[in-house]
């Protein structure tokens, strides 16, 4: 059974497949979990930040491919874990690696 979410009465973009288990329509039959899914976003993001360096958020939003929210939770994940700094600019954010995590990668 798929269900939708909402959110107001915005729809939202992922569906309820199973206990615990979120998806877009598209990933449905696949029963990636929404945690799959924002690991999986959140790799892509930081490889992205480890080969070109720092970004504008529309830019790596672009460069992985991100769809909302999934990207959005991504980033979340990354900051909380301290693994990214995000610096405002006038009308947008800024989002690089930690130098330490970023010299360590390219070091290895």
């Amino acid at each position: 059974m798929v269900v939708d979410l909402a959110h107001g009465s915005r729809p939202h973009p992922l569906q309820l497949v199973e206990d615990g288990v979120y998806s877009r329509g598209e990933d449905c039959a696949k029963g990636i979990t929404i945690e799959e899914e924002i690991g999986k976003t959140a790799r892509a993001i930081w490889d992205a930040l480890n080969t070109r360096s720092e970004q504008s958020l529309s830019e790596l939003k672009i460069a992985v491919k991100g769809k909302e929210p999934t990207f959005d939770w991504a980033i979340g994940w990354l900051a909380r874990e301290d693994q990214i700094v995000i610096t405002p600019e006038k009308r947008l954010f800024r989002i690089r690696l930690k130098q330490a995590l970023a010299r360590a990668a390219s070091a290895s």
